[in-house]
């Protein structure tokens, strides 16, 4: 099967255990390349040739900051069951590893869920809310602007009046119409700005780590995403999120830490 981030890879085999990528300038925020898109680069090595085709968790530590350009993903196979299998998966550049992940890879369904503690997020309708600007508050280019759709509720913070709270809500939608899979779920829950900028704190957050579940197959359209801030000290926060699809369902969930606004 195909994967919505196939095109922004270049993946190529190169043996059993290594896959060669280039990794796309677009993708980027500020000139660094998005932290989201990296862990699809690396999951998508993860998922080829795995008898499994979705990406059911990941777990990821951010090591160092990567450029355009060549890279390489190194893949150990652990066990691989029938439901079930496990990956690690290192992206690395140059001789130096950028990111370190653990993933669970397996078969999502469609299924309605048995329970859930989460209730789905009040958004206004995408035409009433606020697409996400070309640019950060303090100037910075969203390379990732011209890829992804996304469309704020309207808070103070986005006229300029930080309300205090550290939490962000969207719709989120690739441009091109492609539709979500697993693995534009790992993107989309790192895909809204920090939640600083609600506070007014408009600094660079670079992610530390990053886990997510990926919960359901998403229906195709809009998802709904919720980014909450839980606790910051000691120079780091963590953030919470909430991915909704169009169906209403929870498909994927999880948590980030990052450094405090440089």
């Amino acid at each position: 099967m195909g994967y919505a981030f196939d095109a922004a890879t270049a993946l190529t085999k190169l043996d059993e255990d290594r896959f060669a990528a280039v990794l796309d300038e677009q993708w980027h925020i500020g000139g660094w390349l998005h932290g989201g898109y990296l862990l699809a680069v690396t999951g998508l090595a993860a998922l080829a040739g795995d008898p499994h085709p979705d990406l059911l968790a990941v777990s990821a530590n951010f090591l160092h900051t990567p450029k355009p350009g060549p890279a390489e993903v190194v893949i150990d196979r652990g066990r691989t069951g029938r439901r079930i299998g496990y990956v690690r998966a290192v992206l690395r550049q140059a001789d130096q590893d950028i990111l370190d992940a653990i993933i669970t890879t397996g078969t999502l369904t469609s299924d309605e869920p048995v329970w859930s503690e989460q209730s789905i997020v009040d958004l206004p309708d995408p035409d009433e809310c606020i697409p996400v600007p070309e640019q950060t508050p303090t100037g910075a280019s969203v390379g990732i602007a011209a890829i992804l759709d996304a469309r704020m509720a309207r808070m103070p913070w986005l006229s300029g009046r930080p309300h205090g709270a550290p939490e962000i809500r969207s719709w989120l939608r690739f441009r091109d119409g492609r539709d979500p899979d697993s693995m534009s779920l790992a993107f989309f829950a790192d895909a809204l700005p920090p939640v600083t900028f609600a506070q007014g704190r408009f600094g660079w957050v670079p992610t530390v780590h990053l886990s997510v579940l990926v919960r359901a197959r998403p229906a195709p359209g809009w998802c709904r995403v919720r980014t909450r801030g839980g606790l910051e000290a000691g120079g780091f926060l963590d953030e919470e999120v909430q991915v909704w699809d169009s169906a209403g369902r929870l498909v994927a969930h999880g948590h980030q830490l990052a450094a405090s606004p440089r």
